[in-house]
């Protein structure tokens, strides 16, 4: 029993670490308000449900990660669902370019200008709803959710 008390507290610190640290990336993150239609018709998650049950209802996990323990079993399932995608033109600077043309009245004499233009990239940001389940001896123990967003640059 005390082995088994020691197991959850530690798989519950480890879960905790990993909250905070996402909690305060979501706070970089953009606020999702989520469409009715999110919502979902599935029985809830519920502490003690088995591995088996857990994967019927949700699925397979996109990661597990085990957890060390002193006894018995822990890993963390991470699922993620994308929320919403964002797509945006982003100024990253400017580049100068040589310009040469000629003059109709100096036609001997061709004319070179450098000029500055905006260097732009498209940066399109993923929101996911990550959810994280603690499960121990195949059985789930604590289930956390919160929102991250990653963003990257196409050419």
């Amino acid at each position: 029993m005390r082995t088994t008390l020691r197991l959850i507290i530690a798989a519950c610190a480890a879960l905790s670490a990993m909250t905070i640290s996402a909690l305060a990336a979501e706070q970089d993150a953009p606020k999702v308000n989520p469409s009715p239609t999110m919502k979902s018709d599935r029985q809830p998650l519920e502490k003690g449900m088995r591995a088996d049950v857990v994967r019927q209802l949700v699925g397979d996990p996109a990661e597990i990660h085990p957890i060390k323990a002193p006894e018995g079993s822990a890993e963390k399932w991470i699922y993620r669902r994308v929320v919403d995608t964002r797509t945006r033109l982003v100024n990253i600077g400017e580049g100068m370019v040589s310009c040469h043309y000629e003059s109709p009245e100096f036609t001997d004499m061709p004319f070179a200008r450098r000029v500055g233009i905006p260097i732009t990239r498209m940066e399109r940001t993923t929101i996911y709803q990550v959810t994280a389940l603690l499960m121990c001896d195949n059985q789930l123990v604590v289930a956390r959710q919160w929102k991250e967003a990653k963003a990257c640059y196409e050419n």
